[in-house]
Parts: C-alpha cells; structure tokens; sequence
C-alpha cells in the first residue's frame, strides 16, 4: 500500500490525546508510539491505520532525513531508515 500524502491519527490509550500524521515520504511507521500529546503522559498512541478522513491537517510529519543527515542520528535509527522506516517531526 502506498502511503506517500496519507493522513493518519494515533490516539494516546492513557490521556485520549490524538495526533494527525502525515506521510511525507514513502515508508515505514509504527504501529504504536510514546504520546506526544501530553507532557509526561506515559500512555502509548496507536495508530487508526489510515481510517480517518484524508482531508484532516495535519501536525506532525512522517519523513525520510536526507542520507547526509544520518550522521546525526543513533545507529538504530540508521537502521531502520535502511530498511525503509520514517522518522516523525512536529510540524512548524
């Protein structure tokens, strides 16, 4: 499935904080994620898997860091940008 232009929401299953994604780049996102809704929320966010409306806006972004840029991130997230993973920014 293309992802590329997706819109996407994961809500927090501790403080029902929600995030509208989108996809930047093609590739890989999680499944579930920490909350970044809510400041020292401990909850997890799960992904609606693209069940949401596409004409939402959005405000984070799944991306693809330019290859030169690499080098300022751990070898894990190397990793998983080899194997086709994106890496999620807040938007503005």
């Amino acid at each position: 499935m293309e992802t590329k232009g997706q819109i996407n929401i994961y809500t927090c299953d501790t403080c029902r904080g929600e995030i509208v994604t989108i996809n930047r780049n093609e590739g890989v996102t999680p499944a579930f994620l920490s909350c970044n809704t809510t400041r020292s929320c401990p909850g997890t966010m799960a992904s609606q898997w693209y069940h949401v409306p596409q004409d939402l806006t959005p405000d984070w972004e799944w991306f693809m860091p330019d290859r030169k840029e690499w080098r300022n991130y751990s070898r894990a997230m190397v990793k998983h940008f080899q194997m086709g993973g994106l890496d999620l920014r807040k938007i503005g």
